[in-house]
């Protein structure tokens, strides 16, 4: 099991274990699996307004897409902030968000992991 060391203010290390790949990958789909569900009722209140004659324009496409990407960044940057470092997903796997010195991301950080998601 791979872990990493953390030096405290009191110059005391602290070891602390890595979350392995799978758990992190599950914590992962089960935010993906939130998010489509989401992400459907979107779709059905899309479709809902299209059926009532909202008229169908060229970037609909383009708006969704982007929609989608937001949906995804605030999702992952609301759900962390606001439950200290646990997205849904990450909170079912018992996995928390730390900073490499072991203190607690801020908000830049957390911001910063959003806008990387959508990159990875």
């Amino acid at each position: 099991m791979k872990t990493i060391d953390i030096r405290t203010t009191q110059n005391v290390v602290i070891e602390y274990e890595l979350a392995p790949l799978r758990e992190r990958i599950f914590a992962f789909f089960i935010d993906l699996v939130i998010l489509l569900a989401l992400y459907f009722f979107l779709f059905l209140t899309l479709l809902n307004a299209l059926a009532r004659g909202f008229e169908e324009s060229p970037f609909l496409g383009v708006a969704l897409s982007f929609m989608m990407i937001c949906g995804f960044m605030v999702y992952h940057l609301l759900s962390e902030v606001l439950a200290d470092g646990q997205s849904w997903g990450k909170k079912a796997m018992g996995l928390k968000v730390v900073r490499l010195d072991g203190q607690e991301p801020g908000l830049s950080d957390y911001l910063l992991r959003a806008v990387f998601h959508v990159v990875d």
